[in-house]
């Protein structure tokens, strides 16, 4: 299983990156975790992100 890096910051009271997305797109979602990002954002509000995708 893959670290959390997330939880694992926070129990260590560092900062954890992440980046807010509002598209559905697989594409973009890989490039951010492979560039490092510890959290995303999927904001379903004030994109295109539907319960359908």
């Amino acid at each position: 299983m893959k670290e959390n890096n997330l939880i694992k910051n926070m129990n260590k009271n560092k900062l954890s990156y992440g980046c807010q997305l509002n598209s559905p797109s697989s594409e973009q979602i890989e490039l951010l975790g492979m560039a490092g990002f510890d959290f995303i954002l999927f904001d379903g509000e004030h994109g295109t992100l539907l319960l359908t995708h």
